[in-house]
């Protein structure tokens, strides 16, 4: 479960919760959605500082990317950041969109907190993908390609728990 964590902070980058889980090895359900958005600079510190604890397959995969995520809050706003990673080290992680991302993500605060709540929260995000609550939007065919298999390894994995 610690994995599918760091995948889905990486996709989606609510980054936040499902960094420190992982990383802590701790379910994360006491923050709100907006406690980590205002708190964004401590979850790239905190990922970072503790990057040995993120499996190296993970860092291949996700380690050179430019990821735009836009976040409707429960109050109707959207908040639009991105990060970008350099051999798996969050090098930016800042409000704002690229214009050159690799990899585009959409969701809801709603969905977020669904998820971070859940006994399982494995197959709570992949109801969220199958559902279209986490639109996940690959740029170019390396990411496609990547994405492809991020998604089908949710899937397997959510079978198991």
């Amino acid at each position: 479960m610690k994995l599918i964590n760091i995948i889905l902070m990486a996709m989606v980058i609510l980054p936040s919760a499902f960094a420190m889980q992982a990383i802590t090895g701790q379910i994360v359900r006491n923050e709100s959605v907006v406690y980590y958005l205002e708190n964004i600079g401590e979850v790239k510190d905190q990922y970072n500082s503790n990057i040995e604890n993120v499996p190296g397959f993970v860092k291949k995969i996700f380690g050179d990317e430019r990821v735009n995520a836009e976040l409707e809050l429960a109050n109707g706003t959207t908040v639009e950041y991105y990060m970008i990673t350099e051999k798996g080290v969050i090098t930016s992680l800042e409000k704002g969109l690229l214009d050159d991302p690799t990899l585009n993500v959409k969701t809801k605060e709603e969905v977020i907190t669904r998820i971070l709540q859940s006994e399982n929260q494995v197959q709570e995000l992949q109801k969220a993908i199958d559902e279209k609550e986490i639109s996940i939007e690959a740029v170019g065919v390396g990411m496609k390609l990547k994405m492809f298999f991020i998604k089908l390894a949710v899937k397997v994995g959510s079978w198991f728990t």
